[in-house]
Formats: C-alpha cells, sequence, structure tokens
C-alpha cells in the first residue's frame, strides 16, 4: 500500500502549488482550499510510515493532520459560497477534539476498531458536510454547476470509502462469502479510500477555475459602471432574440432609452453626479423590467430594452409605467443634492418581413420624437416611422455606393461616414 501513498501524496502535492497561484485571482476560499491541499499531502506523507514510525506519528499526528486538511476544506467551501466560514480557532478545535480520542484509544485503550471509528467517523462526516454545502448552494451557481458535479462526487466518495470503513469496523464483515473477493475489503477499498483525494483537489481547482472564467465572462459581457449588458453583449443577445420570435412568429419589441438632459447633469454635478444619475437609472429600470426582458448600454447615457412576448398595447402600458418609475426616483449625488430624473423612449415593434437593424432605426427616430415633443414620454414607431427609417437606410446606402465609386476612380481611401 505504500507506493498508492506515494502516489496520492505526489498527486496531491503537485496541486498545491497550482492552489498557490490561484490566490492571485481574488476567488473566495482559494487560500484555505491552498492549506488544506498542503495539509493533507503532509498527512498522507506521515501516514506512509505506518507500522515503521512510533504510533504517534503516524496514527495521531498524521490522522490529525488529515482532519484538520477536511476542515480548513469545509471552511474554504462555505468562503467560496459566500456563507458563514469556521475561523482558524474553530478548525483547531475541531481537530484536537478527535485527536484527543484517538490517543485515548491509543495508550489508554489500545483498540485499533476505537482509532478506526474516531478517524473515519470524523472525516466521513466533514466530508458529507462538504457535499451538503455544494447541495445547498447550486441554485445559485449555474454558471459552473458542471464543476460543482466534480466536486460533489468526488466529497461523496470520500466520504462513502471512509464510510464503509466505519461499517466494517463496526461489523466485523471483511467480505461476503462468495459474493465479493477478499481483495477487494483488503486492496481496494484503502486504495478507493486513498486516491480519492487528490481526484477531489483536482475538482476544486476545477471549480476554482471555472469561478474565474465565469467572473470573466461576466465582466467582459456587462457594463462596469452600471452592471447592465455592454453594447456588444446586448447585440447578440438582440440579434438572436430577433430571429427566434421571428423564426417563430412571436411578438418581440425594442425599446431605445435615453436619459434625458444627461449633459447638463454631468457639467452642473460632474461626472461624479453623472455616473450617480446613471447608476440610480439602471436601478430603477431593472427592478421596472424585472424578468420580462433584458437591458443593455448602448453607449452614453442611451440604452436598450428588449421585451418579447408582448404585444404594442402591453409595450406601451410597459413604457408609461417605466417613465413614470424614472421620474418618481431621484438621484442624490456625492453632494447630498437630488436630481430628478426623466427618460424619453422610442419603441419599434417587429415586423416579420423586416430586420433587426431596421427596428433599431424606427426606435431611433421615434426616439428623436420622443425629444423633440418634450422629453420624458415614449412614442411608438408607425408607418411614418417605417418610411423615415427606410430613407435613412437608402441614404447610407448611396452614401456607402459614392464612397466605393470614389475610391476605385481615384484610388483613395474611402471616408468614414460621421454619426
Amino acid at each position: 500500500m505504500s507506493f498508492l501513498f506515494a502516489i496520492s501524496a505526489m498527486a496531491i502535492a503537485i496541486m498545491f502549488p497550482v492552489l498557490l497561484s490561484l490566490r492571485t485571482a481574488g476567488v473566495a476560499g482559494v487560500g484555505r482550499f491552498s492549506v488544506a491541499c498542503g495539509l493533507a499531502a503532509a498527512s498522507i506523507c506521515i501516514m506512509m510510515f505506518d507500522g515503521i514510525a512510533p504510533r504517534w506519528f503516524s496514527g495521531i499526528f498524521g490522522v490529525g493532520l488529515m482532519i484538520a486538511a477536511s476542515l480548513t476544506t469545509l471552511a474554504g467551501f462555505r468562503q467560496f459560497f459566500d456563507r458563514p466560514a469556521p475561523d482558524a480557532l474553530i478548525i483547531l478545535a475541531g481537530t484536537l477534539l478527535p485527536v484527543l480520542g484517538l490517543a485515548i484509544f491509543t495508550y489508554e485503550i489500545d483498540t485499533p476498531i476505537g482509532r478506526g471509528l474516531v478517524s473515519g467517523g470524523t472525516i466521513a462526516i466533514i466530508f458529507l458536510l462538504v457535499a451538503a454545502t455544494i447541495l445547498a448552494d447550486w441554485p445559485k451557481e449555474k454558471s459552473i454547476s458542471a464543476y460543482m458535479i466534480v466536486c460533489l462526487v468526488a466529497a461523496c466518495g470520500v466520504a462513502l470509502f471512509h464510510m464503509l470503513r466505519v461499517f466494517i469496523l463496526l461489523t466485523g464483515i471483511e467480505t461476503f462469502p462468495g459474493v465479493t473477493d477478499p481483495r477487494l475489503w483488503t486492496v481496494a477499498l484503502p486504495a478507493a479510500r486513498i486516491l480519492f483525494l487528490p481526484l477531489f483537489f483536482l475538482s476544486i481547482i476545477l471549480m476554482v477555475q471555472g469561478r474565474m472564467i465565469a467572473v470573466l465572462r461576466h465582466t467582459i459581457a456587462h457594463d462596469d459602471l452600471t452592471g447592465v449588458l455592454s453594447r456588444r453583449a446586448f447585440m447578440a443577445r438582440f440579434e438572436r432574440t430577433f430571429e427566434a420570435t421571428n423564426r417563430f412568429k412571436r411578438p418581440m419589441a425594442f425599446l431605445l432609452l435615453d436619459l434625458d438632459r444627461f449633459k447638463q447633469i454631468n457639467d452642473r454635478y460632474g461626472h461624479a453626479g453623472g455616473d450617480a444619475a446613471l447608476a440610480q437609472f439602471t436601478r430603477t429600470v431593472g427592478k421596472h423590467l424585472g424578468s420580462r426582458g433584458y437591458m443593455g448600454r448602448l453607449g452614453g447615457e442611451e440604452f436598450g430594452i428588449v421585451l418579447a412576448g408582448l404585444n404594442d398595447t402591453d409595450v406601451v402600458k410597459f413604457a408609461e409605467a417605466l417613465c413614470s418609475a424614472v421620474r418618481k426616483a431621484p438621484v442624490t449625488t456625492p453632494q447630498g443634492t437630488q436630481i430628478r430624473l426623466t427618460v424619453s423612449a422610442g419603441i419599434a415593434m417587429a415586423e416579420q418581413e423586416g430586420t433587426s437593424a431596421e427596428m433599431m432605426i424606427r426606435a431611433d427616430v421615434a426616439l428623436y420624437e420622443a425629444k423633440a415633443a418634450g422629453r420624458d414620454r415614449h412614442v411608438l414607431a408607425d408607418k411614418t416611422h417605417a418610411d423615415v427609417a427606410t430613407s435613412a437606410q437608402a441614404l447610407n446606402a448611396a452614401a456607402t455606393q459614392m464612397r466605393l465609386a470614389e475610391t476605385e476612380a481615384f484610388g483613395a481611401t474611402p471616408r468614414t461616414s460621421i454619426g
């Protein structure tokens, strides 16, 4: 069995610097995972000398390190999932109590069964708590659910094999005659108990890296200041929604929002006041929007909202309530001044024969009309706005053709259009 201990210790020792390197990523719990990995590697190295070194060294100190590693892992998982985690003193106390039991069953009452029950039972209970922690936070961690499955299986595996050890010690059953080979109990089960630990720490590394990737994706796809979708992420999702609703012939609305008089807010209260206004505005819109659609920042004080499955009457009611909600939620600047906010909105409904670009242009034209009519209102695009949008597209196409013709005739670099 010593070579299995060596393989397990080497595998865990290799993962130790990997976990240490992940500490700079800012993921909660990685520091405790690193400590637990180091303690587990040291524990297995010590237990390799069982039968050679004194009992207190391998049977008490080595097992104590494994119990400390298990408790530290549990604390790391609770910290990772943003739950109250036991501190170092609680972990130390939780380690010393089983160690005291091991010392009693070694020097006062010399019984291997007692030592096995204390060590195996304690570790099994701790890993069952780890598994329960993972299951409790499953619904909140959809982005790393696949990695959590690996962690859950590994934690349950470690707990299961230690529970089997306790079962064997309590029942005295070493094999089932005619059903199982004696080597299953004498070799396979102890080996599995040892080799499942590297799998467990590997699953932790995968879970931490999964969290890092999820955070990076969220950062890329969301605006830093407001927390809503970035322009690129919003446009990609908008195209997918448009294609899906068009395919299944379901209603869809695009609302182009513009925070009124934002330049005056910036000029009067500075960029800090402007940032506070944008943050308050998106919070208000987000509460009103709920799960009915999604929102993105298209640039500056301009935002887009997509609503799928609502007809034009429901969308107009939504826009009316949205303007009212923004009007009733002023922002307080860092200097303590309250600023009244209003929003103008242009609304466009998807058309079966239209495109997503035409839909956005119609919403843009309707927004300009809302601005010209006095702001703090919404306008639903109709046939007139569609004609204007078509004309705008035609002018843009003509300008593009003229630039291409100029390039072919004179070999000049085409000029980019303004706006």
